[in-house]
């Protein structure tokens, strides 16, 4: 059943994180997070997206608008 696992013969319910949904996934942690966000350890963090950048179309990432290239965390022309 989504929203729960078995563990040791019982079902408990799966702990969704903020900005995080219920997916049915087995094996995996029985969530996802939502657009915009992106799963480390048990919580959805958000993507911070720099100047001259935007979402991927994924929604766990960033990328840099054209003509900009990616330096570290920010994006610089050529």
């Amino acid at each position: 059943m989504q929203g729960y696992r078995e563990v040791d013969g019982s079902c408990v319910a799966i702990q969704i994180p903020a900005n995080g949904y219920s997916v049915d996934s087995s094996p995996g942690s029985g969530w996802e997070c939502d657009r915009g966000f992106r799963a480390v350890k048990e919580v959805c963090l958000a993507v911070v997206v720099p100047e001259n950048a935007h979402l991927k179309t994924s929604g766990t990432g960033w990328e840099c608008n054209r003509p900009y290239n990616k330096r570290i965390e920010k994006c610089v022309l050529p």
